[in-house]
């Protein structure tokens, strides 16, 4: 790199070199002229005559910093305003964005995960055609197998929802009879005032009470039925994963009786002792 105080020895030196002195070539239409300007490093020389947009072309033999220097020939085009450009702001210019690289990398990675996800799809369609089982029979157990799993997640939120309403229903009851021990021991010591206030909240417990029995009651009922709609899915996919057993052994029996019968019509010695004669 020249050192700051020679001039450099390119015929075309970028204005970002630290040469003492710097060759610029400003073009407006067909107008031209040359000047040799000392330019300050990181700092690019600012128009000067009344045009509001000029073209600027930087040399193509540079000894300064890559990131200073465009690297094609539209890139060395930079428009420049009156007030001219600094080193930031050209930086942005030839800096590619560094979110393109990634989304090309994203969408080769995105492509070859849906690749290998087809090719392990057809592997296993080919594998299910080997053991004898067709989509229908699949699909039959798939949707069996997600009904099954969705009453499932329903029974285990009834029954929390069950528990919470009984635990509810055992603390008001130990409340109510909490209360009614109180408004009694002060009817025994002459506290009608403070026995009507027991009695009174004892009231108002006792029908928060009944409305969560009642809950519980109607929880109770949603349990049972939905414990029945689970017991009859367990059943239908037993049956489904017993028909898929019988269909994979009738499809392996099939194989395994085709593949003796071709092995005895094949047999190129049992062949050779036919046509020779010998039985």
């Amino acid at each position: 790199m020249p050192q700051p105080g020679v001039h450099c020895s390119r015929p075309h030196p970028d204005p970002w070199c630290n040469c003492e002195k710097n060759h610029e070539t400003w073009t407006s239409g067909t107008a031209k002229l040359r000047k040799t300007v000392p330019v300050k490093p990181k700092k690019a020389e600012a128009a000067t005559w009344g045009e509001p947009r000029r073209v600027r072309f930087w040399a193509d033999s540079c000894s300064g910093p890559l990131w200073k220097r465009a690297t094609s020939a539209r890139g060395r085009r930079v428009l420049v305003e009156t007030n001219g450009t600094d080193a930031d702001s050209y930086q942005a210019l030839i800096t590619p964005p560094r979110y393109a690289y990634t989304g090309t990398l994203f969408g080769a990675s995105v492509g070859s995960s849906w690749g290998a996800r087809q090719a392990l799809d057809r592997a296993r369609q080919e594998e299910m055609e080997r053991l004898g089982v067709t989509p229908e029979m699949l699909e039959a157990a798939r949707e069996i197998g997600l009904t099954l799993e969705q009453s499932m997640d329903g029974l285990r939120a009834t029954q929390e929802s069950l528990g919470t309403l009984q635990r509810i229903a055992r603390r008001l009851d130990a409340e109510n009879t909490e209360l009614y021990a109180k408004a009694t021991q002060a009817v025994t010591d002459g506290d009608d005032t403070m026995a009507r206030k027991y009695l009174l909240e004892r009231t108002a417990i006792e029908e928060k009470l009944k409305k969560t029995l009642t809950e519980c009651a109607d929880e109770k009922k949603r349990f049972s039925r939905m414990e029945r709609n689970v017991e009859a899915l367990e059943e239908r996919a037993r049956e489904i994963e017993r028909l898929l057993s019988r269909s994979v052994g009738a499809k392996a029996m099939q194989n395994s009786s085709e593949l003796g019968l071709a092995l005895s019509s094949e047999d190129p010695l049992l062949k050779k002792f036919r046509d020779a004669g010998l039985e």
